[in-house]
């Protein structure tokens, strides 16, 4: 229920950053940090499923990024997205870990096809499921000036690219730009679960 997985959002992000924490005071990758505190928020989520009545529905997708000098690594599960915003173009880094995705990409349907597909929303992995998981972990440049937007489905499902894109490029105040992203998910028909991030790096590198 959406109970359920909010309450394994939570989890997830708790377990995530005191791994993370824990971790970075030892020589371990940042890729490899990432790829160890997911599977960690992984055995919290299942372990909290196994010992609690009425939890077998407790899931939740995650998208997860490490800035560092001059590039990002992304670690990804499921279906919620990173967007980079540089120069006026909106690129997507994430690749959606969906059903719908994979047919896409095997050429068994269309562009258009995989818009209104009726099983777009089936993912194939979330934390909490009881299959192993297998985290994407990608690195990306990302310099001074540049935004990262993190959003779930609730905001890429019913605004498109293309009105993401002109949104960012219209509001400059990441507040007034994150309402306004809200504001055109719901006038879309998105329901009450949209979760957005928006950061941009203000400090350059020495």
């Amino acid at each position: 229920g959406h109970e359920n997985g909010e309450i394994a959002s939570h989890v997830a992000v708790e377990a995530l950053a005191y791994s993370l924490f824990h971790q970075g005071q030892n020589s371990i990758s940042i890729d490899q940090q990432l790829s160890n505190a997911i599977q960690e928020a992984q055995s919290i989520i299942t372990h909290h499923i196994a010992s609690t009545p009425n939890s077998h529905t407790m899931s939740t997708t995650l998208t997860a990024v490490h800035v560092g000098y001059n590039e990002i690594v992304v670690a990804q599960v499921g279906d919620s997205r990173a967007y980079k915003f540089s120069k006026g173009i909106l690129t997507q880094l994430t690749e959606d870990q969906t059903f719908v995705h994979m047919m896409l990409k095997k050429g068994l349907i269309t562009a258009e096809e995989a818009r209104t597909h009726p099983e777009r929303h089936i993912i194939l992995q979330a934390l909490g499921q009881k299959n192993a998981i297998s985290p994407s972990i990608q690195r990306f440049p990302f310099k001074f000036g540049d935004r990262l937007l993190l959003c779930s489905d609730g905001l890429s499902s019913y605004v498109s690219h293309e009105k993401i894109q002109a949104i960012l490029n219209k509001e400059t105040d990441e507040n007034a730009c994150c309402q306004r992203l809200l504001e055109a998910a719901y006038t879309g028909g998105g329901g009450d679960n949209i979760t957005i991030l928006l950061a941009r790096l203000l400090i350059s590198p020495a």
